[in-house]
């Protein structure tokens, strides 16, 4: 299922919980091709990629760097398997892995990041200076970001000085939603996030698609303001919204990319238009 969702025109950009690659394409959603991340050594079988032992990429993000264009693609860190990061340069879509192991083990064992539950990344995104990544806390509702400098993610992993935010996330019947994913909307506007709600108790299960949300944050540290998903008449739709990224945007709002993942099925994009909240 697809993940992960980057649009830089005139291309858009996708992974997955379990494609081992890369996937480059349009808006028009037509011609797919392929950047291979995961090297062939570490590739598991098609079987086994579907859950046990696949890469789990589920973060994505664009970013600067030395100003250079380039993509961050995180895996979700909840089991070993999952703990792969790269750093893609754009145009030229040449690879790097990011050797960031230490780091996932330090992330795993922050009572700020994940309070005692499995460490579960699901979402990234970057301003001019800093990564915004994105901890979903399935079993104690400790849903976190965390802010570090790009230069210092980038070139010192493993002494990494990071700022922690708790984030306020909305309820669907019984079920909170967990971070699915977040974009930058610039120095003005804020942030975009998605929330989905699954009845599962942890990290590693899927369970029942109960519906997801679309959130706006005016700046770190604000509240959080969630729209759900509904059909015409009102019901929540059974989607699991799992990234965003925006297409254009102006004053009042934007049009916008959803990504699900259907667990199993084909994963859908829908174009969206939003209203930012009145001030």
């Amino acid at each position: 299922g697809v993940s992960g969702i980057e649009y830089i025109a005139p291309h858009v950009y996708l992974v997955g919980d379990d494609m081992p690659d890369l996937i480059r394409t349009s808006l028009a959603f037509e011609q797919f091709d392929r950047v291979m991340l995961l090297a062939q050594a570490d590739r598991p079988t098609p079987a086994a990629m579907h859950k046990t032992h696949k890469a789990d990429f589920e973060a994505l993000a664009s970013y600067q760097h030395d100003n250079t264009p380039y993509l961050l693609v995180l895996g979700s860190g909840a089991r070993p398997t999952r703990r792969f990061a790269y750093q893609v340069q754009l145009p030229d879509l040449s690879v790097q892995p990011l050797p960031l192991e230490s780091l996932y083990q330090t992330w795993q064992n922050s009572p700020a990041l994940v309070n005692g539950a499995e460490l579960n990344i699901e979402a990234v995104c970057a301003d001019k200076t800093y990564f915004y990544i994105f901890q979903r806390g399935n079993t104690n509702q400790h849903h976190a970001m965390l802010q570090v400098k790009i230069a210092d993610f980038l070139t010192q992993p493993d002494t990494l000085q990071a700022t922690h935010h708790l984030l306020n996330v909305p309820i669907l019947g019984k079920h909170a939603a967990g971070i699915s994913g977040a974009c930058w909307l610039g120095e003005a506007a804020g942030f975009l996030y998605t929330a989905s709600v699954e009845a599962t108790a942890n990290a590693y299960d899927d369970g029942a698609i109960l519906g997801s949300f679309v959130g706006w944050q005016s700046a770190v540290g604000q509240p959080i303001v969630w729209q759900l998903l509904t059909a015409p008449n009102g019901a929540a739709l059974p989607i699991k919204v799992e990234g965003i990224s925006v297409v254009q945007q102006d004053s009042i709002g934007c049009q916008a990319l959803l990504v699900t993942d259907s667990d199993g099925q084909a994963s859908e994009v829908l174009h969206i238009r939003l209203a930012y909240p009145a001030a």
